[in-house]
This record gives structure tokens, C-alpha cells and sequence, in this order.
């Protein structure tokens, strides 16, 4: 931003910053709720005048559009539009002088600059006619410029424009445009390819092998059960036992921990059945997979399980 343009900048603004509004004029800002949003809007003003000194136009920018959000006026959109045109958007810059008069006094002594200004301004535009297969938002250099398909104004130069639709895939075209120019762009969105609905689906088990599980489970429990019964037994004895003669808990012990670990087994292949029962196509042959029979071995010194049969 040069120094002369800063200089018109802040001096047009101080001055439209205290102009505006009856109570102002009159050298009477307002009280209570209304004073506390004029206070704040003057001060995001103000803060955008100092950005703006610092060389900061989109700061001030921001701070003024936060101003212009609590409180519109004139001033607030004639010092938007002056740090557009020194960002050289002249497009937005444009459009803020343009509601710059909207909001001016009809007799406001800067209307006929402002109108002078624009007239130049448009001097500096070029115009790409964009055709597209769907209405979509035109982007240029990272902010939207207008919609297509239709006319949109921008700076001459070369840029980047990016065309985006809901459920479309973004294009980018790379353009250049001259000043007082035109050229045309046609621009085809393509759909976006979503994935909705998606199933995964596991292959299903066959019947034989959840058959399985379910009789290794009711085994367990079934050697779980002798074994206990055998503590119990071994439990009996010892208790007819003379009390004089010395005690001898271990094989109790033993066979109740052989029958513990047997019956958390059981609870472990059952819970491990109820699973593979949702994943098991019932819908098949049981019979002609094979049929499989899982029998307990008991004896003084074997425990275990015997699988008879074939998958």
C-alpha cells in the first residue's frame, strides 16, 4: 500500500467515523445498550484504521466487516472498499463502493468521487463467461467471485478458477484475462463417486464346525462335573477317616482344580458357540459335512477329550 493512499484512507475515515447519525452530529452519542454497540463498533473501526496504517488491509478488513456487522455504515463501507482496491480486488472492491452508496447521504460530498472512482475501476476488469453442465461457485484465487454458469468479474491477470457444486467433483482451470477483456470457459462437473451402503459380509461357517464347539463346550462341563464329583467323593472319605490319622487334602484339592479350570473351559467354548452360531449357515447339509462326536476321557490317570468322526 503506498503512503498517499494510506494517507486519503485515514483521513476520509476519521473524519466519516464521527459524522454519521443524528446523535453523533449533534455531539451526543447514545447511553446504555445502543451506546455499548456503537462503542464497540467504533472501536473495531478505529482498529481496522490502524491495520490498515500498519499495512495490514486484510486485518482491516476483517475489522471492518466486524464493524459493519454491529453497526452499517457509510464510513465503514467506504474504507472496506479502499483496502479491496489496494489488494488490488477490484471486484470486491466494487461491490463495497456500490453499497457505499446505498448507505451515503444522497448529498454526501463524496458520491461524486466515489462514482469516479468505480467508472475507472471497471476499466481494470475483465469478464470470463463460464459455462458449466450444473450450477456451481466460482472461486478465483481462494475466495468466491460469483456463480455459474453466467458472467463473473475479475481483476486482469492470470488466475486460478475452481469450480465447485455440491455432489460434484472441484475442477481448476488456469486463466487470463485482460483488462476490459472477455473470454469464455466451459467446464464440465463430474459426479462425485461416494460410497454409500457398503456390507461386508464374512463367508459363513459351516453348521459341523459350531456343532463342534457346542459338544466340546458340553464336555468340559461334563468332565468339569466328575471331576467335582470326585473331590466330593475323595472329600467323604477322608471325613470317615479316623480324626487321629493324618489328613491327606491333596488329591481333594487337585480334583477340585481340575474341575474348575474344566468348567471356566465350558463357559469360555460356550460363549465361543453362541458367537459362531450367528456366523453358521444353517441353511446347509449338516449331514453330508460329516458328523463329528466329541466324547470325555476319564480314568486314574487320563483326562481328556476324544473327537470321533470327521468334518
Amino acid at each position: 500500500m503506498n503512503s498517499d493512499r494510506i494517507l486519503r484512507l485515514l483521513a476520509l475515515g476519521g473524519l466519516l467515523v464521527l459524522l454519521p447519525g443524528t446523535a453523533l452530529a449533534q455531539g451526543q452519542p447514545p447511553s446504555g445498550a445502543e451506546g455499548a454497540r456503537f462503542q464497540e463498533a467504533r472501536d473495531r473501526f478505529l482498529q481496522g484504521i490502524a491495520l490498515a496504517e500498519a499495512n495490514n488491509c486484510s486485518g482491516a478488513i476483517a475489522e471492518f466487516n466486524a464493524s459493519m456487522a454491529i453497526l452499517p455504515r457509510a464510513s465503514t463501507l467506504f474504507n472496506i472498499a479502499r483496502c479491496q482496491e489496494t489488494l488490488n480486488r477490484y471486484d470486491l472492491a466494487l461491490q463495497a463502493y456500490e453499497r457505499y452508496l446505498e448507505f451515503a447521504d444522497a448529498d454526501a460530498t463524496e458520491r461524486a468521487t466515489v462514482v469516479a472512482t468505480m467508472r475507472q475501476m471497471r476499466t481494470l476488469l475483465g469478464t470470463i463467461h463460464v459455462v458449466t453442465n450444473v450450477p456451481a461457485e466460482v472461486w478465483l484465487d481462494d475466495r468466491v467471485v460469483g456463480s455459474a454458469p453466467g458472467d463473473v468479474l475479475v481483476p486482469g491477470g492470470r488466475h486460478v478458477l475452481e469450480l465447485r457444486a455440491r455432489g460434484r467433483l472441484p475442477e481448476q482451470r488456469e486463466v487470463e484475462v485482460m483488462a476490459r477483456g472477455a473470454i469464455s470457459i466451459e467446464v464440465e462437473l463430474r459426479a462425485s463417486q461416494s460410497v454409500t451402503n457398503v456390507n461386508v459380509e464374512s463367508p459363513p461357517l459351516p453348521a459341523a464346525l459350531t456343532l463342534t464347539m457346542l459338544g466340546a463346550s458340553v464336555a468340559a462341563v461334563g468332565v468339569g462335573v466328575g471331576f467335582g464329583v470326585n473331590a466330593l467323593m475323595l472329600s467323604d472319605e477322608e471325613n470317615a477317616r479316623d480324626s487321629r490319622l493324618p489328613r491327606d487334602g491333596a488329591a481333594i484339592d487337585e480334583s477340585a482344580l481340575f474341575a474348575d479350570i474344566f468348567f471356566i473351559s465350558g463357559g469360555v467354548l460356550a460363549a465361543a458357540t453362541l458367537a459362531f452360531g450367528f456366523l453358521t449357515d444353517w441353511g446347509g447339509d449338516a449331514a453330508s459335512s460329516g458328523a463329528v462326536t466329541v466324547r470325555p476321557l476319564v480314568g486314574p490317570t487320563l483326562v481328556g477329550l476324544r473327537l470321533e468322526g470327521q468334518l
